[in-house]
């Protein structure tokens, strides 16, 4: 007897184990997708804030029809409109990829365990037409990127945080910390923009030119720590966030360039709030959340979010936009499944065998 208990309680202790040693590498789904150009606001009387408007980005979809007919409501229904559900689910980044990592790594299980992201776990490139409304006359977008590697963890969000910022940085974000300030730092590594064309009243021809939306520089980076250019006395003179850029659109009649400054400003993934002010062609007003939970089944579900502000910048021209990252994985924590069942394993095992002792 005092045998059998004592291999027992070996067994027990392998159970124990298999309890606590959790961490490594796990299997994961991830999906991103940024929402943009948009408002919460529904109780105003006028629109925008009669209803919650937004648009996702990627887009991935042709939408280039502001309205569900060719011409007239007595027209026949355009192919290219996308009712608001097509708009705001838009094409999301996801994973696991092909060709890119199917495992992440968990350093411990349950809620608040740090997880790391390798590079390209998600991505996608994708192509899409967004409305048109006067003075545009066509943006065909286009996305190309994966995620850079990342991590997430307690302490590495950022915090309780209000940026306000004035004239051409002008906009808001305001963030509340999720619980243990979860987050973290990882970037996306690749382009998002679009292909348009604009005419400018009074002037004859139309403009055309490629634009990259910076913001997916920024987006997700600590502020201020990757600089990427540098001026001849050695200070950094750009950034992976902030990130500025000159675009330049051509009129296809006299030839002439009409420049425009974009500049991209973003900050760390957290689990908490986030709430958006921008002002300009379309006023935004933008609020989400993320979480960290796991199921009775053992499946780690999270969701980060990351504000960011895009400032776009002409000769006597300047408007402001505002956007939510949103970042979506389910780890699932074989570990604990699999050592469990081993440590049952070792304890039948022994069961049987003070049995025949």
């Amino acid at each position: 007897m005092l045998r059998a208990s004592r291999m027992l309680a070996i067994g027990a202790v392998a159970l124990g184990f298999a309890w606590s040693a959790q961490a490594g590498p796990a299997m994961f789904s991830a999906s991103f997708i940024a929402h943009a150009w948009g408002n919460d606001v529904t109780s105003g009387t006028a629109p925008p804030y009669t209803a919650s408007e937004f648009t996702a980005a990627p887009l991935g979809q042709d939408c280039q029809y502001a309205t569900p007919y060719k011409a007239t409501p007595t027209h026949p229904k355009s192919y290219r409109y996308c009712p608001e559900s097509v708009m705001q689910a838009g094409a999301p980044a996801v994973g696991p990829r092909a060709g890119g990592p199917s495992m992440i790594t968990t350093t411990a299980p349950g809620v608040g365990g740090k997880i790391i992201m390798p590079q390209s776990a998600f991505g996608i490139t994708t192509t899409g037409f967004l409305p048109t409304y006067y003075p545009y006359l066509q943006s065909n977008t286009y996305a190309t990127f994966v995620n850079d590697a990342g991590s997430f963890f307690a302490g590495g969000g950022p915090g309780n945080m209000t940026k306000v910022g004035k004239g051409q940085q002008a906009g808001t974000w305001i963030i509340n910390q999720g619980p243990n300030q979860f987050g973290g730092a990882m970037g996306l590594l690749g382009k998002y923009g679009a292909i348009a064309k604009y005419v400018v009243p009074g002037i004859a021809g139309t403009y055309e030119g490629t634009g990259t939306w910076n913001v997916i520089v920024a987006m997700g980076r600590c502020f201020e720590c990757t600089p990427v250019s540098f001026t001849a006395m050695g200070k950094a003179s750009n950034w992976l966030n902030p990130f500025d850029k000159t675009q330049a659109y051509i009129n296809n009649i006299n030839g002439k360039a009409s420049t425009l400054a974009a500049r991209g400003t973003g900050t760390l993934w957290t689990t908490g709030s986030v709430t958006e002010y921008a002002a300009g062609v379309y006023t935004t007003i933008l609020r989400r959340a993320g979480f960290d939970t796991v199921t009775s089944g053992g499946v780690r579900n999270i969701q980060l979010v990351t504000p960011t502000l895009t400032h776009w910048i002409g000769p006597g021209y300047q408007t402001h936009t505002a956007q939510v990252g949103i970042l979506t994985l389910q780890v699932p924590e074989p570990g604990a499944i699999l050592l469990l069942a081993a440590g049952a394993g070792v304890l039948g095992l022994l069961y049987r065998v003070s049995r025949r002792g």
